[in-house]
Parts: structure tokens; C-alpha cells; sequence
């Protein structure tokens, strides 16, 4: 047996779990993991824990439901929580949660890739590496490799996304950079109107 961290949302490999403490300070009664398949550090509960690890108990627990939870944790990330939390009390909520549309998605996705772009005249390389392309499953919401490419032919198709001369590369167009930036805007619009 591996002694190789999973994330206990998918099971694929995390970066580190450790135990945490109940927000009390007394017994153990979480973990924390970091997983580029959930995009990013999280706290979940024993109880969480417990139905995740327990599909067959609990059938609705999906990959549909995993997948609205993983973009959950990303947008609290996004709004300054750096290790959102989950407690089986909450899992419920993902059940009704709606799937983002593929707009969404691919604004999604863009995001990601421009975050992870040293310079904005970068090609982004879509390795074979599976770290990264967990990653971009998580930012896009997407279950599978083949919903991921169905994500990047859209934004290549909505002129988002410019192929390079290798089908792995990919470079932000001039309208890829502008929805970057109005994303950027309204979110420190909110936060400002917020504060």
C-alpha cells in the first residue's frame, strides 16, 4: 500500500494531510489536505471525512457533487479564505447547488491560466504532468480529461485562447487578457464595496 497522501474528496494524490484540531482546541476531529484536484488547501471534518470515504453508504456523494464542491473551495479561496472549510452538516448543499455553465467554466479556467502565466506573452503548456491537469480539472469543474478539452476548445473557439504551434500550448488572446481584467475589476469592486 502507497504511503502517498489522497485527497479525500477524489482519492487522487495530495500534497500533504495532516490532523487538525477541533476549533476548541480538544480531540482530533479533522484534517487538512492539500490537493491540486480540489484546487488548494481545505479542512474537512471526520464527519465529511466519513462520507466521502464511504460511497456505497452514501450514494449521492457523485462526482457531479464533488466537482460543485471543488469550485465552492476555490471561490472561497478566491474571496481571501485561504483553507475554506467543509462539515458533513454542509455537504447537503452541494446536492442543489447548480453546475456552472460552460461560460463559467471556461471564465474559470482562464483565470487559472493566467494566474499561472509568469508574463502575460507566456504560452500555457498543458503538461501530461497529472498535478497540473488536476488543477485545471478543479478551476474548471470539470469530472473528466475529456470535459477539461471541451473547455479549452471553447475558449480557443470564443477567441479566449490562441493554440500555439504545438497543440499543448496555448497563449491568452487580446480578448483572453480583457476578460481577465474585467474579472479582476469586479472582484475589487466587490471587495471595496464590501469594506
Amino acid at each position: 500500500m502507497s504511503n502517498t497522501p489522497r485527497c479525500f474528496i477524489w482519492g487522487t494524490a495530495a500534497i500533504e494531510i495532516y490532523a487538525a484540531r477541533a476549533e476548541s482546541g480538544g480531540l482530533l476531529a479533522a484534517a487538512i489536505c492539500d490537493s491540486p484536484r480540489a484546487g488548494g488547501k481545505y479542512w474537512i471534518s471526520l464527519q465529511a471525512q466519513h462520507f466521502f470515504e464511504n460511497p456505497d453508504q452514501f450514494d449521492w456523494i457523485d462526482d457531479a457533487l464533488k466537482a460543485r464542491l471543488t469550485t465552492w473551495l476555490i471561490e472561497q479561496r478566491e474571496a481571501g479564505v485561504e483553507c475554506p472549510k467543509i462539515y458533513g452538516r454542509d455537504i447537503n448543499k452541494f446536492k442543489t447547488r447548480g453546475a456552472l455553465l460552460m461560460k463559467q467554466r471556461a471564465q474559470k479556467l482562464l483565470t487559472y491560466i493566467s494566474l499561472s502565466l509568469a508574463d502575460a506573452a507566456d504560452f500555457f503548456v498543458v503538461k501530461a504532468n497529472r498535478g497540473q491537469r488536476n488543477e485545471m480539472l478543479a478551476w474548471s469543474e470539470s469530472i473528466s480529461d475529456e470535459q477539461l478539452g471541451n473547455v479549452l476548445r471553447y475558449l480557443v473557439e470564443s477567441n479566449y485562447l490562441a493554440r500555439g504551434s504545438k497543440k499543448n500550448r496555448f497563449r491568452l488572446t487580446a480578448t483572453g487578457h480583457e476578460e481577465v481584467a474585467k474579472k479582476k475589476d469586479r472582484r475589487e469592486r466587490e471587495e471595496t464595496s464590501s469594506d
